[in-house]
């Protein structure tokens, strides 16, 4: 099995839905443009670029949630979204979570899933402080947050795309989070790629939580950066003044 996730001139223009006549489409703008690159699997990415860039719709070609326009995607050698079944190792946490409904979480969790973790389960519910008598329809938006990356996560994965997951969380329910995520990918193998503009706590002196640097400019530009003690630039002692002055140089 092959072991990266790797995009080759890859092309993707939004669609205006099934009744817009081909012509139109033609002319809208590609929000991605002949862009190729390779990740490596089993490492922390973190995933950094201006808005506008293209992150989310990247993200969602990854997890097999969008088709292409043109070029190809594959994750350990896999299409995810032509392979069905792939699918199922793979996660996308992304936007809001609108569940209010008067249910408990414990009524949401007795909700059956392939591949459930009763590890998982057990530590994302400690980690995260999640009251299992929590009524969805009475908790606050970082609470919902923390059910949500319960839910997506408490079956068994092999890659996990977080788009901005932590940002309704606390300073210590994402401390948690991050540090429960390098274990699972220490200790389980989990790839991570994380999308997010808040960079506390992810660099201090030797310790690192990403592994790899992902950086997107806008459409085709990107870089990827491997962030060991060794490997790395000495440029990037400092990750967010680094991440500013490249945004700053590849503007969208």
């Amino acid at each position: 099995m092959e072991s990266t996730i790797e995009v080759k001139n890859l092309w993707f223009r939004h669609s205006g839905g099934v009744s817009e006549l081909p012509e139109i489409e033609a002319k809208r703008p590609f929000a991605l443009e002949d862009l190729s690159f390779t990740l490596p699997l089993h490492s922390r990415v973190l995933f950094i670029g201006p808005n506008g860039a293209g992150k989310s719709t990247l993200l969602r070609l990854l997890a097999g949630k969008r088709l292409p326009t043109q070029g190809t995607v594959t994750v350990a050698g896999h299409s995810p979204f032509y392979e069905v079944g792939f699918d199922r190792r793979l996660s996308l946490i992304e936007g809001e979570f609108p569940l209010t409904l008067d249910l408990t979480v414990q009524e949401l969790l007795q909700n059956p899933i392939a591949d459930r973790s009763p590890r998982r389960e057990a530590d994302l519910i400690r980690i995260l402080a999640i009251n299992p008598a929590w009524h969805m329809n009475r908790i606050s938006d970082g609470q919902r947050r923390r059910v949500q990356i319960l839910l997506a996560l408490r079956r068994q994965l092999d890659v996990l795309f977080l788009d901005e997951v932590t940002i309704h969380l606390d300073l210590l329910g994402r401390l948690d989070l991050l540090n429960w995520l390098r274990d699972e990918h220490l200790h389980h193998g989990l790839s991570i790629v994380y999308t997010t503009h808040i960079l506390d706590g992810l660099w201090q002196g030797s310790q690192i939580w990403p592994t790899h640097l992902f950086l997107l400019g806008g459409k085709s530009v990107c870089e990827v950066i491997k962030l060991s003690q060794a490997d790395r630039p000495q440029a990037i002692d400092d990750l967010s003044k680094f991440c500013l002055q490249w945004m700053r140089q590849h503007p969208v």
